[in-house]
């Protein structure tokens, strides 16, 4: 419900999007993981620096967006001088090189099926560099015409943008053609160390979850890797992408993956001891060494029987301290002696010391001192001094040994010996509070759910808190998938999730967010499913795990009425904070219990930001940010107001929220959503049975950060492709499904004759604005109705601009 020239036109980047489906299934190479295709005809080409790039690239661009045939002249390319980038238009530097043919003739630049149309590939070039291509052939032919080449992914999707045609990495297709090329590449058991780190080097953050590898074959890449250059793979840039947590990121079976680490303390400290430098997480720098140990944290903390390995508690508190050799993991451990050792028999190198020390006020007398500097005769004076004892003799830890760590303010943490190791080399203990969250940052960006370089809250809630230990989860293979897909738009969303969920329960969490769309579609889904006689085995497996998974979420959500803390809590004592603020606006008379479980049950839970500020959230949201007596304030106001009540305002906050965030701009297209919300919750069977019955009759849907649109196919009895954001209401979706139905009646006559046909389109905008209107007047939403008719005004003052002409 965009402007209409914005909702058909062909600026819209969804409508150009390129058929990678059909480019990947249509081309025939790519057998071997990596390796590109040879040409099938012979031709003479050009495959220089001499080529001028920007004149190639901008008769592709407007060929494409044409939907027009490239009509291609060899000659018009060729350049005097050597042009190896071009800048994008978000001046994005480019660096890419082409390869032409020397022939004149037509080329097809288009999606349209034909063993003519563009493919891409991933390969490694004669130089060994990681190579991504995409090639046009001439038309009618597969003799290739042209070949775009970059070396990086980052480059060859800002170069696909570029060009129009799409992104890359959140294709559905595309994406998961690359996602099979990397994962056959990192399978491959003949891998050298220089690939593997380019491939790791250059994969995609948001790739990782879909990649599944074994214990074994990840372990095998961190051993290739730390073995061959004792200087360092691990030695990361000041870089959001460090090498060392994607490898990390393969992961799944934490336990094998503890197990592993447990019985190699000597790996696990030859890569620690490699490590140097820092690298900016979250906007901060970061020790390396720390960003390892933190995430190994995360790793011992999946172990249900972690508290009782504990080998020792150290702590920083008060004048305590723990020291730390940061040379102990080299020959100069070996001189260390009368040391005793904890956990295991083991050679000294395969060990970490620490020691527990304090610091002591003592008195000691000396002489007084003179003016002239001399020591007075037989005068003494008391002096205080602080010295250095040792609490215990120190001990050699395996660096995976769960250990207590007790902070400076008193509070537990089960933490791994390397972490404490990490924290006493760097001499962060005034940070350390800081560096046990970090791992849980980093796994949250190891699954996906948290952007590197944002500074966002991260919701998850403890395994151990939803007993999800039980479930045991399979991949979802493509007989499963196919099965789903029929199962309406529920199915299809566990098709899209289904790898995270997978990932979310290996690693023992659950995102607030992930948890919500499972009891959302799990049930309506599970309830199909169900009435299905006579389903194969794989298909009953899938059906009975997922009733084990809903039954478990739904239980928890019962029975839990504590918050989730936007972040990883390793250690908490239950709602502290709210009953710290709260206590600051209660009176002692007030049963200051009561009011705690009260807010709880409401669904508001809060974090602390730094020394004198917290944030407030609701349902995953943040809601509120002020000093201790403001936050106290605004929690104690909804003690007084009914659930009912409370949940309207809030989830009215809510909206707004995302609102703000969406439609910056002013412009409204869906006034619906500040009063009801996403229409998946506000109205879910309806929304189901719409997006069911639009599916039926040939609709493709798609999700978009911001555009609401349907947009009939180039192509006359073509179905079109509707376009919505997650959040869109329930009118908004009415709207768009109204536009396809509309374009189903007529037999999907093509965007050729609609665009051609003024008349046509505001008919169209009319019925599909007036169901929206019809049904809110019919649920009594008078002032929402009044600004989607001024929308619809709009809508007809701007076509009759548009072709000069009066409706």
């Amino acid at each position: 419900m965009k402007q209409f020239n914005d909702e058909w036109s062909d600026n819209l980047s969804e409508f150009k999007m390129l058929s990678f489906e059909e480019v990947s299934n249509g081309f025939e190479g790519n057998k071997n993981p990596l390796q590109g295709i040879k040409n099938l005809e012979s031709a003479e080409y050009k495959d220089d620096e001499y080529i001028n790039l920007k004149n190639l690239l901008d008769s592709i661009r407007l060929a494409y967006r044409n939907r027009s045939k490239m009509q291609y002249t060899f000659a018009k390319y060729f350049n005097d001088t050597p042009q190896m980038y071009i800048m994008d238009d978000s001046k994005n530097h480019i660096d890419i090189s082409a390869k032409i043919a020397l022939k004149n003739g037509s080329i097809k630049v288009s999606q349209n099926l034909g063993n003519d149309k563009p493919f891409m590939e991933v390969f490694f070039d004669s130089k060994q560099r990681l190579t991504y291509s995409l090639s046009f052939c001439y038309s009618g032919s597969r003799q290739v015409a042209i070949v775009l080449r970059t070396h990086s992914f980052k480059e060859y999707r800002n170069l696909l943008l570029y060009l129009g045609y799409g992104d890359v990495e959140t294709d559905y297709d595309a994406s998961k053609f690359f996602i099979r090329e990397f994962t056959d590449f990192l399978k491959d058991t003949k891998n050298t160390a220089d690939d593997l780190y380019k491939v790791y080097a250059d994969l995609p953050k948001s790739f990782i979850v879909h990649i599944h590898l074994t214990t074994e074959k990840v372990v095998e890449h961190l051993k290739i890797l730390t073995e061959v250059d004792d200087t360092g793979w691990f030695s990361w840039t000041k870089d959001t992408s460090s090498l060392l947590i994607t490898v990390l990121a393969m992961f799944r079976d934490y336990d094998k993956v503890v197990d592993y680490l447990n019985e190699n303390p000597k790996f696990v400290n030859e890569i620690y001891d490699n490590l140097d430098r820092h690298s900016e997480i979250l906007g901060q720098p970061i020790s390396n060494r720390i960003l390892f140990a933190s995430t190994l944290n995360l790793f011992t903390q999946q172990d249900q029987d972690a508290k009782t390995k504990i080998t020792n508690v150290l702590t920083s508190y008060g004048n305590y301290y723990i020291e730390s050799n940061i040379l102990e993991l080299n020959d100069t451990l070996n001189t260390i002696k009368g040391i005793v050792s904890f956990d295991w028999d083991f050679d000294y190198k395969d060990a970490i010391f620490l020691q527990q020390k304090r610091t002591v006020a003592k008195t000691r007398e000396r002489p007084l001192i003179g003016q002239d500097g001399e020591p007075i005769n037989d005068i003494a004076t008391d002096e205080t001094i602080t010295v250095e004892e040792n609490v215990d003799p120190g001990y050699f830890y395996n660096p995976m040994s769960p250990v207590t760590y007790f902070d400076k303010e008193g509070n537990s943490h089960l933490v791994t010996a390397l972490f404490i190791k990490a924290i006493a080399d760097e001499k962060e203990w005034a940070e350390v509070m800081h560096h046990i969250r970090i791992g849980g940052d980093i796994f949250a960006i190891i699954l996906g759910v948290m952007t590197l370089g944002t500074t966002s809250g991260f919701s998850a809630v403890a395994i151990a808190d939803l007993t999800l230990a039980s479930v045991d989860l399979i991949l979802m293979n493509e007989d499963v998938q196919k099965w789903l897909s029929d199962q309406g738009s529920a199915g299809k969303w566990f098709i899209e999730n289904w790898d995270l969920i997978y990932a979310f329960v290996g690693a023992g969490i659950m995102s607030a967010v992930i948890m919500e769309g499972i009891l959302i579609h799990g049930p309506a889904l599970l309830e199909r499913l169900k009435n299905i006689k006579n389903v194969k085995e794989n298909y009953l497996t899938f059906t009975k795990q997922l009733e084990k998974l809903i039954t478990e979420l739904e239980a928890y959500r019962v029975r839990n009425s504590t918050n989730v803390i936007e972040e990883v809590v390793i250690v908490g004592e239950k709602n502290g904070l709210l009953k710290k603020l709260l206590k600051l606006v209660s009176s002692p008379q007030e049963n200051l219990a009561f009011i705690v479980e009260d807010i709880v049950k409401k669904g508001l839970s809060v974090k602390k930001i730094s020394q004198e500020k917290y944030e407030i959230f609701y349902k995953g949201f943040s809601i509120f940010e002020g000093g201790q007596y403001e936050a106290g304030a605004f929690l104690r106001k909804y003690f007084w107001k009914s659930l009912g009540k409370s949940t309207d305002e809030l989830d009215k906050i809510i909206r707004k929220i995302k609102y703000d965030k969406f439609w910056k701009d002013g412009y409204d297209p869906d006034p619906t959503f500040i009063i009801w919300g996403s229409g998946k919750i506000s109205h879910t069977k309806l929304w189901n049975n719409t997006i069911d019955d639009i599916i039926s009759k040939g609709c493709e849907i798609k999700y978009s950060e911001r555009n609401l649109a349907y947009g009939p196919s180039t192509i006359p009895g073509e179905p079109g492709r509707l376009i919505l954001t997650e959040e869109a209401s329930i009118t908004a979706l009415l709207h768009e499904a109204k536009h396809f139905l509309d374009d189903f009646k007529m037999g999907f006559p093509g965007m050729a004759r609609l665009m051609e046909n003024p008349k046509l389109r505001w008919s169209m905008e009319y019925d599909a604005y007036m169901t929206e209107i019809k049904f809110l007047r019919k649920n009594k939403e008078f002032e929402t109705a009044k600004k989607l008719l001024e929308n619809a005004l709009d809508e007809k003052r701007y076509l009759e601009e548009l072709y000069n002409i009066k409706f």
